[in-house]
């Protein structure tokens, strides 16, 4: 089976510029993802183009735990994520790849089988989120809690210096969407199944200096452009990945190249289409941290008193944040109101007005569940914080 055509296949790269009004329309405030990451006290190593990193290292995505189970350093695998003000192109890549960590799922069975943080490097610019690679290429360059007293212990930075660098920084923003690709039997030629992986690009990424990353470059032993990313056998089972393929006459997909080390092929998508506001999504936010001890989690996880909740009247048209409710290309409010004028139309014996539409109907009674459903998780959270406070 081969993956739907209606959706996002293998890696996307995005074609023409990334406009703010565009972006606008595909920001989200909340995010799906956290992220939990093991202090270091050793300076983790390179093995070939790949980082020694412990699987203790964990994100969580809408409940569901994945665990890193691979970082790459490698050629330019997110093209076009260019956001509005960032002028310079990256030189390569940094990957993390969490595989899905549950004892009553394999990566073929569960819904979302990977997910991959990529962080683009650049060579030019400040330095920024750069402590982690900056240790890893140059031992000696050591960063302490008071840099005026060298008499205690260095930082060995972990991974979440990469999101956070400074207290308030919020500076990674990130592009993500969902894809799929195929897994393959090289014997037969055939399809053995889809999997499905959940991709977020942070176009500010890790800045380092020219020199760093030219020793960056040594280390990795490369004279030329950095190795291609493949996905790990923990997230493809071992399989053999789909690398390429061509259409035939009936517009079905012939695989041309079989990889058994995981290479899969790009898609690209165009900014201007409504492709890439559909299947993109934009957070303004970097995302959440569980690490234990970490200094975030009071920042963006806090934990509030039963005095510090407030009571908000419901409005059937308008959710707890206020905003109008949306069912369908009409506010909810909107629709209340042609549902008011019509019944008024029928009771003065005006026939000539429009009843309401299949459409609207579904949409009130929609909205009026939903409301239902948000008071009764309303109070029984009401309750559980007040036997909890």
């Amino acid at each position: 089976m081969f993956c739907p055509s209606d959706v996002n296949t293998g890696f996307i790269e995005l074609v023409g510029p990334i406009q703010q009004p565009d972006l606008n329309t595909i920001t989200v405030k909340s995010y799906p993802l956290s992220i939990s990451f093991k202090p270091r006290t050793t300076i983790p190593s390179l093995l070939g183009n790949r980082i020694d990193e412990s699987t203790e290292n964990t994100c969580t995505y809408r409940g569901q735990r994945f665990s890193l189970v691979d970082v790459q350093i490698c050629s330019v695998l997110s093209k076009g994520y260019i956001l509005p003000g960032i002028t310079t192109q990256p030189v390569a890549e940094l990957v993390l790849s969490f595989s899905v960590n549950s004892t009553n799922n394999t990566t073929a069975s569960a819904p979302l089988s990977g997910i991959l943080l990529c962080v683009p490097i650049y060579d030019s610019g400040t330095p920024n989120h750069n402590e982690y690679l900056d240790r890893i290429i140059d031992p000696d360059n050591k960063t302490y809690v008071n840099a005026d007293d060298t008499s205690k212990s260095p930082i060995i930075p972990n991974l979440e210096s990469i999101f956070y660098g400074w207290k308030g920084d919020t500076t990674q923003t990130s592009l993500s969407y969902m894809t799929c690709f195929e897994t393959m039997n090289n014997k037969t030629n055939l399809p053995t199944g889809t999997r499905s992986l959940y991709v977020v690009v942070f176009p500010h990424g890790i800045t380092l200096k020219s020199n760093m990353y030219q020793n960056l470059k040594s280390k990795l032993n490369i004279t030329n452009s950095s190795p291609s990313y493949s996905i790990p056998a923990a997230i493809r089972g071992g399989d053999s990945t789909l690398k390429s393929y061509k259409f035939n006459d009936k517009g079905n997909k012939v695989p041309t190249i079989i990889s058994t080390d995981g290479y899969i092929y790009s898609s690209q998508l165009s900014t201007s289409t409504d492709e890439f506001r559909h299947r993109i999504i934009y957070y303004t936010l970097p995302p959440r941290s569980n690490t234990s001890g970490s200094k975030w989690n009071s920042e963006q996880c806090p934990y509030y008193k039963t005095n510090q909740y407030k009571c908000v009247p419901f409005n059937q048209a308008k959710d707890l944040s206020g905003n109008l409710v949306v069912p369908g290309n009409k506010t909810l409010d909107t629709v209340l109101s042609e549902r008011d004028q019509a019944q008024k139309n029928a009771n003065t014996g005006d026939s000539s007005s429009p009843s309401l539409t299949t459409e609207q109907i579904e949409g009130i009674v929609a909205g009026v569940a939903g409301i239902a459903i948000v008071t009764v998780l309303f109070l029984k959270a009401g309750d559980w914080i007040s036997k909890n406070a």
